[in-house]
C-alpha cells in the first residue's frame, strides 16, 4: 500500500512542471519554462487579422509563419478571393515562384477530411502557403 502514494507523489512531480497557468504573467512563464523560443502576435490591418509568430532564437527576432484572417461574424467562414490570394503570396514571397501542391486527404475516425482547401511551395522550397476554409498561412519551410 505505501507504493501507491509514492508513485502518484513521482508522477506528479515529474508532470507539473508541463503545465502552463492560465493568468500568469510573461515573467512567472519565463521564471517557470525559460526564454520562449516564439512569439506570437496579433495585428489589425483593415478587416484582415494577422496572427504573426517570431523566432525569439534570432536576433533581432525574424517572422517565421503569418496567419491571415478576415474579419466576419464567427460563424462566417470569409474566405479569400484568388486575387488576394496571389497578392498576399506576392506580398510575402517578392519575386519567388508559388506553385501549387497536392492536399491530401485523412480520415478523423468517422470521414475522411482535408487539412487544406489549397497548398502551394515556393520552387525554391523556402516558403509553404495553406488556404483553410478561413485562413491563409505562409509558413518558412524550416520552421
Amino acid at each position: 500500500m505505501q507504493h501507491v502514494p509514492l508513485a502518484v507523489l513521482l508522477s506528479l512531480v515529474v508532470v507539473s512542471p508541463a503545465y502552463a497557468q492560465v493568468g500568469a504573467t510573461t515573467s512567472e512563464c519565463v521564471a517557470r519554462y525559460g526564454q520562449p523560443t516564439v512569439e506570437t502576435c496579433v495585428f489589425r490591418d483593415g478587416p484582415l487579422t494577422l496572427t504573426i509568430q517570431f523566432d525569439t532564437r534570432k536576433v533581432p527576432p525574424k517572422a517565421t509563419s503569418i496567419e491571415f484572417r478576415k474579419e466576419g461574424d464567427h460563424r462566417e467562414r470569409l474566405g479569400f478571393s484568388d486575387e488576394e490570394i496571389k497578392r498576399l503570396l506576392k506580398v510575402n514571397g517578392g519575386e519567388k515562384v508559388w506553385k501549387e501542391t497536392p492536399v491530401f486527404p485523412h480520415h478523423d475516425g468517422q470521414k475522411v477530411v482535408y487539412d487544406a482547401r489549397k497548398k502551394w511551395e515556393t520552387e525554391d522550397g523556402e516558403l509553404l502557403a495553406t488556404l483553410g476554409y478561413d485562413y491563409l498561412r505562409i509558413t518558412l519551410k524550416t520552421w
